[in-house]
């Protein structure tokens, strides 16, 4: 929020969206201000809600996909940022889980610190990452990390720890299935805390 070239106006339209991820009106509201000023953002913001409305089946998306990344190459990698649907991964298990977390980074919980959200289904710190070579670095960690999407597929490709693991196999049903008395032995279950803010982790550089 913080970045120079952020206007206040800019801010205050962030703060709105971050505070709200989820509600992607306000992206549009932000679009036709950056209009009535030509700002190309706001191609990028109509087309990205656009997308997220679009079946996986649609011909129309893989022509929105390609404008997309050629906007993304074009503009500030700090204000994308803010509205990129960058998938997660679990690099403290050395694989890269898309499926298994249900949020990507443009719906999950900001924090005060841009480059770090907060996943509502894990409940996990997540850091966005611009390279490979940085989410490496923080998966040594075993940090949980969102590759921006303007990491070309080719380099994602060719780092085998980021690849989207293969469907667990199959188990026998009844190896999960409890008894009525083991059903009621196990009481209910323990209520869930709300994710809070994580501290800024320590190797993050400042």
């Amino acid at each position: 929020m913080s970045h120079p070239t952020f206007t206040d106006d800019d801010r205050a339209f962030l703060r709105a969206i971050l505070d709200v991820p989820e509600d992607r009106n306000t992206w549009l509201i932000y679009a036709d201000w950056l209009d009535d000023r030509g700002d190309p953002r706001a191609e990028f913001l109509r087309l990205a809600v656009a997308r997220s409305l679009m079946a996986a089946d649609d011909p129309a998306r893989l022509e929105a996909e390609a404008r997309l990344t050629q906007l993304r190459a074009e503009l500030d990698p700090q204000w994308v940022m803010m509205f990129d649907p960058a998938p997660v991964g679990n690099c403290a298990r050395g694989s890269w889980v898309r499926a298994r977390c249900a949020q990507r980074w443009d719906d999950m919980a900001a924090t005060d610190v841009p480059d770090i959200r907060i996943c509502y289904t894990c409940r996990e710190a997540v850091i966005y990452c611009h390279t490979i070579e940085e989410a490496r670095q923080y998966a040594s960690c075993g940090q949980r990390v969102a590759l921006s999407t303007r990491i070309p597929a080719e380099a994602i490709a060719g780092a085998p720890a980021f690849q989207e693991p293969a469907p667990p196999a199959d188990h026998d049903s009844d190896e999960f299935e409890l008894t009525s008395d083991e059903f009621l032995d196990a009481g209910p279950p323990a209520p869930t805390p709300r994710p809070s803010v994580p501290a800024r982790p320590w190797w993050k550089f400042w």
